[in-house]
């Protein structure tokens, strides 16, 4: 389905995806995820509660573009009817993220409301990875939290959370 949105707003995909196994095998669960895109980031979220959320090249991310994301987030989470949620947030492509932006993502609305249990955050640079563990030790964030280079690496470590769970 997809349908313009005015406010800024330049498309937003909504997508509900089954892969289906062999109902015969019970080691295979069906895998139900969504997909949205808005104007600065592509997210996924899968039935587990892992969410894929890749900022596109070149994005400007100021607070209204946030709290779209936010709504965008709460509403995919809700129709797979999640409470918790594991973040993949992929900010190498990024240009720029406004303060109150980032404020809005590291406030406890935000972390209590996605249930947040880990974040693995992939970044472009060491000068990247210097800058964001600044930011998380004036930041703390309630979550185990970590910043990665390597997507692969990423997502093992964030998996690691669900066994734990």
């Amino acid at each position: 389905m997809q349908q313009r949105l005015q406010a800024g707003i330049l498309l937003q995909l909504h997508r509900t995806f089954a892969l289906e196994h062999d109902s015969n095998d019970p080691s295979h669960l069906q895998m139900v995820f969504r997909e949205s895109e808005t104007d600065v980031s592509n997210i996924r979220i899968d039935a587990r509660g892992v969410i894929e959320w890749r900022y596109k090249e070149g994005a400007t991310v100021d607070l209204e573009a946030g709290r779209r994301e936010v709504r965008c987030i709460d509403g995919m989470m809700s129709e797979l009817e999640l409470g918790h949620s594991y973040l993949l947030i992929d900010i190498r492509d990024i240009k720029v993220i406004h303060r109150e932006a980032r404020r809005l993502f590291a406030s406890e609305e935000i972390s209590d409301g996605y249930g947040v249990r880990a974040l693995a955050l992939l970044i472009g640079s060491p000068l990247s990875r210097f800058i964001g563990n600044f930011w998380f030790a004036i930041n703390r964030p309630k979550h185990p939290t970590r910043l990665f280079q390597s997507e692969e690496q990423a997502m093992t470590w964030l998996l690691q959370w669900i066994e734990v769970d």
